[in-house]
């Protein structure tokens, strides 16, 4: 119901930062699959998107597209964005 009205949703790829690798445990893979399940429950294309926060870890952003709207200007809507988000280095 929410791609009548919006092209895409945009919301975290993961429930927190990178974990260090004792910090990535099944709690960690839970969490992080009830929120990048619902693109491939929805059978919506998704696009991940790394960032950098500011004290040097890194997170994800995923946009969830509705369905049939993979065309060249979407695409380039979230090329756009992403370089938007991209750290100035």
């Amino acid at each position: 119901a929410t791609f009548v009205e919006y092209d895409f949703i945009a919301m975290p790829a993961a429930p927190s930062a990178a974990p260090t690798k004792a910090g990535h445990d099944d709690d960690f893979r839970g969490r992080s699959l009830r929120l990048t399940c619902l693109g491939s429950l929805a059978r919506t294309p998704a696009l991940s998107i790394p960032y950098f926060l500011p004290n040097g870890a890194t997170g994800g952003l995923q946009i969830l597209y509705r369905e049939g709207t993979q065309t060249g200007d979407r695409i380039l809507k979230a090329c756009e964005l992403s370089a938007a988000l991209e750290p100035d280095r």
